[in-house]
């Protein structure tokens, strides 16, 4: 059972990043991603939770635009283009959808925090409130 459900993740992050390689799409883990933050002073973070889940906590200088919302497409191509924007909800699944829809938007650098704001809560990595 173990080993089976082992593969069956296995073959999700697997999907998750071969979906994204042909796309542009960096797929980085929470680690990588600190480090991005920490040296490109322009990186900027999305996070498409809801709001409750936001106020809990964050990345310090996330802008958040939910998923779920009606406006979400509208509201993300309000954003810079430009720009690298890393995006995450609470464990990927939101955030994928996000990337796609933002890919289709023409955003040139987009990253995909793999495992979530759970993951970098895991991590130990700072958390605003």
């Amino acid at each position: 059972m173990i080993g089976g459900l082992l593969v069956a993740v296995t073959l999700q992050i697997g999907s998750v990043a071969a979906a994204f390689a042909d796309d542009g799409v960096r797929n980085l883990s929470v680690g990588e991603v600190a480090d991005l933050l920490e040296k490109d002073s322009g990186a900027r973070v999305l996070d498409v939770r809801l709001g409750i889940e936001f106020r809990n906590g964050h990345i310090e200088g996330a802008q958040r635009i939910n998923y779920f919302s009606p406006f979400f497409r509208k509201e993300v191509s309000k954003l810079d283009r430009g720009a690298t924007w890393v995006v995450h909800c609470k464990s990927g699944h939101r955030s994928v959808r996000a990337v796609r829809v933002m890919h289709d938007l023409g955003f040139d650098a987009i990253v995909h925090m793999d495992g979530g704001f759970d993951a970098w809560r895991a991590a130990g990595l700072p958390v605003s409130e």
